[in-house]
């Protein structure tokens, strides 16, 4: 199986123990990029380009990211520590996996990918179910109707 993994995301020196084994793995191997730090729009022309997501997060309460995803048809497969892990329906608008467990994000990875080759229209379906989960929990409409409960109106 033929698969690119393209590493975006702050490059700072914030995370150097990150950061640093992360762009000499990425030099020693063939199906693997290390992206530039991007303008926002060219970001999500990225993600749409995508056929999943990879959130593997230790700790992220609300990657902002996943939601643009799911707004564009790209499933996620997200670590459960995400806060769009519990809005997310587990392999079926996108796979969820425990985080800081590196066999868990290994087994996801292999589902992501099995599921893209083998089962084309299960996949087109998760993609499908992230946009629908997108219009249910994160839409400008379900931002409005809650802000609206909230105030009372």
């Amino acid at each position: 199986r033929k698969c690119l993994f393209q590493f975006c995301g702050n490059q700072t020196d914030t995370e150097p123990d990150v950061y640093e084994p992360l762009k000499k793995f990425v030099s020693t191997q063939e199906n693997t990029e290390l992206l530039p730090e991007m303008k926002h729009e060219d970001m999500l022309r990225t993600i749409e380009k995508a056929d999943f997501l990879l959130i593997p997060s230790r700790q992220e309460p609300m990657p902002t990211v996943a939601a643009e995803a799911m707004e564009l048809s790209v499933p996620c497969v997200i670590s459960d520590v995400c806060g769009v892990a519990r809005y997310l329906r587990d392999r079926e608008s996108g796979i969820i996996f425990s985080g800081n467990n590196v066999k868990a994000l290994r087994g996801a990875i292999w589902e992501a990918v099995s599921l893209y080759e083998e089962h084309p229209e299960d996949y087109r379906a998760m993609c499908e179910n992230a946009r629908a989960r997108y219009e249910e929990e994160f839409s400008e409409e379900k931002f409005r109707d809650t802000l609206l409960d909230a105030l009372g109106e």
